[in-house]
């Protein structure tokens, strides 16, 4: 009679009276580093020079700015630049970041994009904000 193999951990235990364990598993879009890199490394130059160039100007003009306006200002403004990689808007919030224009808030609105289905985005802080002229 042969062995019986061990199952794995969750296997077989459906109508078991042991707790599962679940583990927080790590989201496949979660934000790092590397990621944020690599999809900024495949984007177009010209795209995001023009993207910081829009955050800037936005961080000026308003005390509060997430990513979905710095996008719909730029295909306001040329919609004609564009970039293959629409992921690199968080290379160009965290050259934003660095560069110390704006912070993070803990806040987040339902982005007003058609195609992102209300998701939840970060509202930002403009550190460069000139007030209400």
């Amino acid at each position: 009679m042969r062995k019986r193999r061990h199952n794995h951990p969750g296997q077989g235990e459906l109508f078991s009276d042991k707790p599962r364990v679940l583990r927080r598993a790590r989201l496949p879009h979660a934000p790092t580093e590397a990621a944020i890199e690599q999809v900024t490394d495949n984007a177009r130059q010209m795209w995001l020079e023009f993207g910081y160039l829009t955050g800037e100007r936005i961080a000026r003009l308003s005390s509060k700015l997430t990513s979905a306006d710095i996008d719909l200002e730029m295909m306001k403004q040329h919609p004609e630049i564009k970039t293959h990689e629409k992921r690199a808007m968080g290379g160009v919030i965290r050259r934003l970041q660095s560069g110390k224009i704006i912070e993070a808030t803990p806040d987040f609105l339902p982005d007003p994009r058609d195609h992102c289905h209300s998701n939840p985005i970060r509202v930002w802080r403009s550190l460069i904000y000139a007030g209400a002229a």
